[in-house]
């Protein structure tokens, strides 16, 4: 890392270090990677938004490269209030947040399909509409059984308890994610040392970053 990334994985680590252990790490609906791994990253995110993307991206990229490897649990919460009663707004976009998650909820019985439905949807966020969004996941389901799973009150159910989970929490934007029950700066660098080193914050190898700054923020 250069020397201005360095200064931010120490700040970051103690960040992460003086954070209380989160209100509330919902039930994993899904899991992917190593099920049996140590270290566990579980998120929330937003079809639209487009740092979600990139930090799905990456996750899939550190969970492939990293030795003993680790397991994400995902989770949806998507920023309209269209489905989501905690997001006062609803916007243009709203219509194709909601579908989005609760098409995904609707993928969760098979991790593969679900991670690759979420990479499609992500990989194509500026073109979404509804329509794109099931036309983009019929490779995964029948259009007809998506649909009414989509329409179901118990996916509906399953997106509210990613929302209250994520309220708990403190949510306000996307992602959130934990890293062994902790909050964490979402920014890979810092998940893969995280990982490496099973959540270590006082491991050898970190010695040879630079002293952290004392950054003020709010402890949760």
């Amino acid at each position: 890392l250069p020397p201005e990334a360095r200064q931010l994985l120490s700040d970051f680590l103690l960040e992460y270090e003086s954070q209380k252990p989160a209100a509330q790490v919902p039930v994993a609906r899904v899991v992917l990677g190593e099920a049996s791994a140590v270290s566990r990253v579980v998120d929330w995110t937003d079809p639209l938004c487009p740092h979600c993307a990139d930090l799905h991206e990456a996750m899939d990229e550190l969970r492939r490269i990293t030795p003993g490897g680790f397991a994400t649990e995902p989770h949806l919460f998507p920023l309209d209030g269209l489905c989501n009663s905690a997001v006062e707004r609803k916007g243009p976009g709203g219509e194709v947040r909601c579908l989005a998650s609760k098409a995904l909820v609707c993928l969760e019985a098979e991790p593969d399909k679900f991670a690759l439905g979420q990479k499609v949807l992500f990989e194509n966020q500026a073109a979404l509409t509804p329509e794109k969004v099931l036309e983009l996941l019929r490779p995964f389901t029948e259009k007809k059984v998506l649909e009414a799973c989509i329409a179901s009150p118990d996916t509906q159910k399953k997106l509210d308890v990613d929302i209250a989970a994520g309220r708990a929490n403190g949510l306000e934007g996307t992602p959130l994610v934990l890293f062994n029950g902790k909050e964490v700066k979402p920014w890979p660098p810092l998940i893969y040392a995280l990982a490496l080193t099973q959540g270590k914050t006082k491991h050898p190898a970190f010695k040879m970053l630079p002293p952290p700054k004392n950054r003020p923020g709010p402890v949760r």
